[in-house]
């Protein structure tokens, strides 16, 4: 399907185009090649966890996980809802990025 019209106008205050996104499924056997899979809700990782088994569960983090204490853990999934709802979703995602990033750089450490 194409990105919501909430998604693609949300996306464009920032400067991103989402006119020619499409979803696609997360198919058993793409999340299982996945070195790690990263959701917006628990329940989008519990899901996850069903369809692969707990052994799955070493590679399942929230977007938001890495965040200082204190802080909403959750991306409230934003479809079907109005459009601040989305524009709160991007913001939390933005605000997210630092944080996955470090997080990113010391499970996969560049080389020299």
């Amino acid at each position: 399907y194409p990105a919501s019209t909430n998604s693609i106008v949300a996306m464009k205050k920032v400067g991103i185009d989402l006119k020619e996104h499409e979803t696609s499924y997360a198919t058993d056997q793409l999340l299982e090649k996945a070195d790690l899979i990263f959701g917006m809700t628990q329940s989008h990782l519990d899901s996850v966890r069903y369809h692969l088994g707990e052994s799955a569960s070493k590679k399942l983090y929230l977007m938001r996980q890495f965040i200082e204490a204190g802080e909403s853990t959750e991306i409230p999934d934003p479809f079907g809802g109005n459009f601040a709802e989305y524009e709160n979703a991007r913001d939390s995602m933005v605000e997210a990025i630092p944080s996955l990033i470090r997080f990113l750089e010391q499970q996969f450490p560049q080389k020299p």
